[in-house]
């Protein structure tokens, strides 16, 4: 049974004490990252190490620069305790790159090193000859004892000359060994760093230093998971379509981008659309009391920023457009789904670098049962616009994102989808079909005002012409309205709704045209404003 004591500052008092011999030292690699809608992410780690039975040292190198320690859980086998933890930022020593200078001594160094040797060989060869005219020197030639004195003088000056030579040979075989080490020096540099540092090796790392009990010697496997919120994910989607069977095929693409100091490399990755970090509490109301309103002094920028928010970056700009499809991709990706939370699991492997950058990952690919239609409001906007009524639409498991619109293999827009509306069917604009002309024009010669009985009584009549130039037939729904009024003195009255369904209640009016190839339909309504002549009306058009 694995015992965590929450004792933080066991570590700072043991570690000094351990040698490195009761140090242990475990590589994390990253196995698996659960990436949060927005942000936060939980990373999993593995690694392994070998402890000696008693208390010890292990540090795991290789985690997030920022962790969230409360949510830190770190397992070594039932034969461990963990007694206390703390995390540090690391930072790799510099490494020493040799110079040009340096390489080009090396050559310099040997011969120089090659000069002493010969300075040494040249002292140690005159101390051996100096020996042996000692030894001749004890005896005449003819082989008679030579005298005292003499014999006293001979050894005086040789002994001095032997002792200055030994003290030039130890000077010369110091300098050699100077020579040797530095050359050495030099050269295991240029062995060791061929290559320049990486970006990545500059780069701090996050270390867990943990204090653990071990109750037996051996091999151990370890498993590190926490959470941060330097990472997050934001969703995309492209929408595909074929005009030909008008089929619809909805891509769930995911924008993710993280700066936890860490590469994820050839990482399996899990998006959820839950953000534990979010409050869960339950929202209270407490008493509000009235008070005197007491105005406030803005800034011109307050004043810009209360009416139109604070800017806002929009990460999913800055990725470049892409409708690529990986074939299959939804055969490597598992949905479960809870009360509270979807999880997508991609068992594909993607490597993200810790630059806050944004990178697409494509999740799935779905088919969409949609009606599609046509829809315009010429009174706004002449533009004729292609549209998808997405019945039951909840299925989709849909988030708030940016849509890329692909119509036969070729992007022609962006629209947004939002599934924060109460309605039981989504409209998705696909963008305006130049191929249907729509316009609406005031039938001068039917619009008129007259003024009798101090009484002014305005006709406005309008014509709105569609015309289908496409090869197969379209249906288009129109929309058009007439004015309302609260005056009671101003009375409004439609005349002719043009065959439209009609809402009294906002005065809205609504066509459904079914047009062959090639034809055209002309559509007139009118109404009539009656008000007192000396009472002005804004024109209403």
């Amino acid at each position: 049974m694995k015992k965590i004591f929450t004792l933080a500052s066991l570590v700072c008092i043991l570690q000094p004490a351990f040698s490195q011999k009761d140090t242990v030292t475990a590589k994390a690699s990253l196995v698996h990252a659960r990436v949060y809608h927005s942000y936060g992410a939980e990373l999993e780690h593995k690694a392994k190490a070998t402890f000696i039975k008693g208390i010890q040292i292990l540090i795991v190198d290789d985690v997030a620069l920022q962790p969230d320690l409360a949510t830190l859980q770190v397992n070594c086998g039932d034969n461990v305790s963990i007694l206390s933890w703390q995390h540090r930022v690391f930072y790799k020593p510099a490494v020493v790159q040799p110079t040009r200078k340096e390489h080009d001594s090396i050559p310099l160094l040997q011969k120089e090193i090659n000069a002493t040797e010969n300075e040494i060989g040249i002292g140690e060869d005159m101390i051996r000859r100096v020996s042996m005219l000692i030894e001749n020197n004890f005896t005449t030639p003819d082989k008679k004892n030579i005298s005292s004195e003499e014999i006293v003088k001979l050894t005086e000056y040789y002994t001095r000359k032997i002792a200055d030579t030994k003290r030039s040979v130890y000077s010369l075989q110091l300098k050699r060994n100077n020579l040797q080490l530095l050359l050495s020096q030099v050269r295991l540099r240029y062995q060791e760093t061929p290559v320049e540092a990486t970006d990545e090796d500059n780069q701090p790392k996050g270390q867990l230093i943990l204090a653990i009990m071990s109750d037996v010697a051996g091999p151990s496997n370890i498993g590190v998971s926490y959470y941060t919120a330097k990472a997050g994910w934001v969703p995309a989607y492209d929408m595909r379509i074929k005009s030909l069977d008008n089929t619809f095929s909805l891509v769930y693409k995911a924008t993710v981008s993280q700066t936890t100091g860490l590469v994820w490399n050839n990482t399996n990755i899990s998006l959820a659309t839950q953000n534990p970090a979010r409050t869960s509490g339950m929202p209270m109301l407490n008493p509000v009391y009235l008070r005197e309103y007491v105005p406030q002094l803005y800034s011109v920028m307050e004043k810009s920023m209360a009416t139109k928010g604070l800017p806002q970056l929009d990460a999913t700009k800055q990725v470049e457009e892409s409708t690529i499809v990986p074939a299959n991709v939804s055969a490597y990706t598992t949905l479960s789904e809870s009360m509270l939370n979807i999880n997508y699991d991609i068992n594909l492997p993607y490597t993200i670098p810790s630059d806050g950058k944004p990178y697409n990952i494509t999740v799935m690919e779905k088919p969409v049962s949609a009606r599609f239609a046509h829809f315009s409001v010429p009174k706004i906007d002449r533009n004729v616009h292609f549209v998808a009524n997405i019945a039951r639409w909840d299925s989709l498991n849909l988030l708030p994102g940016d849509a890329n619109i692909v119509l036969d293999n070729t992007y022609i827009g962006k629209t947004f989808i939002n599934p924060a509306q109460a309605t039981d069917t989504m409209v998705l604009s696909l963008g305006s079909d130049k191929r249907i002309s729509v316009t609406r024009e005031v039938v001068k010669e039917l619009t008129t005002t007259q003024v009798k009985d101090e009484t002014k009584t305005s006709t406005y009549v309008y014509e709105i012409v569609v015309r289908n130039n496409k090869k197969q037939k379209v249906n288009v729904k129109l929309q058009d309205q007439y004015p309302l009024t609260k005056e009671k003195d101003v009375e409004v009255k439609l005349l002719r709704n043009g065959g439209a369904s009609v809402e009294e209640e906002t005065g809205f009016l609504s066509w459904q045209l079914d047009l062959e190839p090639g034809e055209v339909r002309k559509i007139r309504f009118s109404y009539q404003v009656k008000h007192n002549a000396a009472k002005k009306i804004a024109e209403y058009r």
